[in-house]
């Protein structure tokens, strides 16, 4: 495990993320549109997922992912998804190479979403050891990608107040075992208790509030997302948006973004935005979330 810290810090601080001028997408969506949202406290960023109808067709592969990214829709934050990156793991040249190209475009790569089985909060200790084995093989990723987040699950179903628990000492493990890494830990609401914002809070209390923190998902709340938003929004490094259909106004059909967006404004978060489109056309569909939330 100390090799791994002491590796990982060293070629991060080697070659880490620089800050490059944006440079200008040849697409309709134009760079000032594609930078309105950007100023001293917001920026948008798209997560891998959004494109997942064109990875599972075979016509893009996560090399050409940011580079695609900028073309298209004018973005300079990508961030990753491991079940779109198994070409990566174990091979640093390739990390390296991806993050090298991805810096001559002006881009930089934000997170990667760990969504591996077994998962940090399942009940049996020897399971958690080997989740806390694989998450770290995938933050050794992470880290040659030059990514500033591990995007985590705490959703195994089970009791609540036991799931916590096990929650609390798998994501801590993690936690303490990137003590010197480069990488930052946030948990995101996606399934089981994790829904619950009032126990995910109470997870990162237990975890430590300067340890981890959370990534506000749009979509995934038990209950009122508006409420569930405003109590996640104080932990928050992160935000992700979710959006299926449109109407002809251009509004999603499932969430109000005009209301979130505000929510967003009034509370202290400052970061990324990012766009997860889960529709039948990615490319359009990125480009109208985009276009809401910059409006």
């Amino acid at each position: 495990m100390n090799s791994f810290r002491k590796r990982s810090r060293r070629d991060f601080l080697r070659s880490g993320l620089q800050s490059v001028s944006a440079v200008a997408a040849a697409t309709w969506i134009g760079r000032a549109d594609a930078q309105s949202v950007s100023n001293d406290r917001f920026e948008l960023s798209i997560h891998q997922y959004s494109l997942k109808k064109l990875f599972d067709e075979g016509k893009l592969s996560t090399f050409d992912y940011p580079k695609f990214v900028k073309e298209q829709f004018g973005f300079t934050n990508v961030e990753f998804a491991v079940e779109f990156c198994d070409a990566l793991r174990g091979d640093y040249k390739k990390c390296d190479a991806l993050r090298e190209s991805s810096l001559q475009l002006g881009l930089k790569h934000r997170a990667m979403l760990c969504g591996a089985e077994p998962a940090l909060d399942v009940a049996s200790g020897q399971e958690r050891q080997s989740a806390l084995a694989d998450h770290l093989r995938w933050c050794e990723v992470a880290e040659r990608l030059g990514c500033e987040f591990i995007r985590v699950r705490a959703s195994t179903n089970g009791d609540r107040m036991q799931q916590l628990d096990y929650a609390t000492q798998g994501i801590s493990a993690l936690c303490d075992a990137l003590s010197d890494s480069s990488l930052s830990v946030l948990i995101e609401n996606v399934a089981g208790f994790s829904r619950d914002p009032d126990w995910l809070v109470e997870l990162v209390s237990r975890v430590g509030a300067e340890r981890v923190g959370l990534i506000a998902d749009f979509g995934n709340f038990e209950g009122d997302m508006y409420e569930g938003m405003k109590k996640l929004l104080p932990h928050s490094k992160s935000v992700c948006t979710k959006s299926w259909e449109f109407d002809e106004q251009g509004n999603e059909t499932k969430i109000d973004f005009v209301r979130m967006m505000r929510i967003i404004e009034e509370s202290t978060f400052r970061g990324c935005i990012a766009i997860e489109y889960l529709g039948d056309d990615p490319i359009a569909g990125v480009r109208k979330t985009a276009r809401l939330v910059r409006r």
